[in-house]
């Protein structure tokens, strides 16, 4: 309980230090602050803005995924054929989505070593909790994690195309 109590004083002193101090260098404080209630990374035109808000990589307005929450093990992965607002063709080629199994375990690890840091180093559970710990937190991420490592593949091979929307309105 210490640990922890020690751990929210470090993380506030860290947050009083850097947001509220003037010194603090403008870029970093303004890459954090909000801008119309989307942080400066999350905003149109960058591959986290399509990943974050499960949107199509190529327009980033028409959805990616049929089922947007559902948790049901069937409906987790289910995506459009196309986007509905460009009209882009999400299976690229047969089997597209092999690929993102790799995708899915980098960050089925990477979530592991964080829930392992946190919860052995930092709390100090004990060994046999921890991989009790990890295993319920991986098994709970599992839906979020097929979502992300679909869109985080499709992003690496489709960019962002502000025209996608003017050139499918002029075909129509």
């Amino acid at each position: 309980m210490n640990r922890l109590l020690e751990l929210i004083y470090f993380c506030k002193a860290i947050i009083n230090f850097t947001f509220l101090n003037p010194r603090f260098p403008n870029s970093f404080r303004e890459l954090i602050q909000c801008q119309n209630k989307k942080t400066m990374f999350l905003k149109k035109g960058r591959k986290i803005f399509s990943i974050f808000y499960f949107k199509c990589p190529k327009c980033h307005e028409g959805a990616f995924f049929i089922y947007k929450k559902s948790l049901h093990p069937l409906k987790v992965t289910k995506i459009h054929e196309n986007c509905p607002a460009c009209n882009l063709k999400y299976m690229l080629e047969p089997s597209f989505y092999f690929g993102a199994m790799y995708v899915a375990y980098g960050l089925s690890v990477a979530l592991a070593i964080a829930v392992f840091l946190i919860s052995n180093q930092l709390l100090g559970i004990d060994l046999l909790y921890t991989f009790a710990s990890i295993t319920l937190v991986l098994i709970l991420a599992t839906p979020l994690n097929l979502k992300l490592a679909r869109l985080i593949w499709i992003n690496l091979f489709v960019s962002y195309d502000p025209g996608a929307l003017s050139k499918q309105k002029s075909t129509r």
